[in-house]
């Protein structure tokens, strides 16, 4: 009931005096669609942020594998190499963390990291050209306020 007049529940106004009708919760928070657009995550950020988390681990696979291997003919070269490696991973699961918090920082971070891949043919190229291609493209840009 609002000014005397029985009210239809989807209405929007009294259909009487025509005030408005206070149909949400005093807390509830409609949101705007800047708002909703800018809490969506695109396909390719998704995909950035697995490729980080893997490429992370593979990092720290090689690091493992060719310390290991280096490690016969000098220790200290094969733990230098070793820690290079998890060091490399731990950077990229940094990025994959920064990408998935949607920080401006990661998509900087993710470009330069994705240029030094380049050059650890095939795997790093094949990675490194496929995030480049995704960290480039305007929906993922505008995800990380790359605009």
């Amino acid at each position: 009931m609002h000014c005397g007049k029985e009210l239809s529940i989807d209405s929007p106004f009294c259909p009487n005096c025509g005030k408005p009708l206070e149909s949400q919760k005093p807390n509830e928070k409609t949101l705007t669609q800047s708002e909703t657009e800018k809490s969506s995550r695109p396909t390719e950020a998704i995909l950035l942020i697995i490729l980080f988390f893997v490429n992370g681990l593979g990092w720290m696979a090689l690091g493992l594998l060719y310390g290991a291997m280096f490690a016969f003919f000098s220790a200290g070269f094969g733990a230098g190499i070793f820690s290079f490696g998890v060091f490399m991973g731990v950077i990229a699961w940094m990025i994959a963390l920064g990408l998935l918090l949607t920080k401006k920082w990661a998509h900087t971070l993710a470009l330069i990291f994705a240029v030094i891949s380049l050059f650890l043919f095939p795997i790093g190229t094949i990675t490194g050209i496929i995030s480049i291609w995704l960290l480039l493209k305007e929906n993922v840009k505008k995800a990380y306020g790359k605009t």
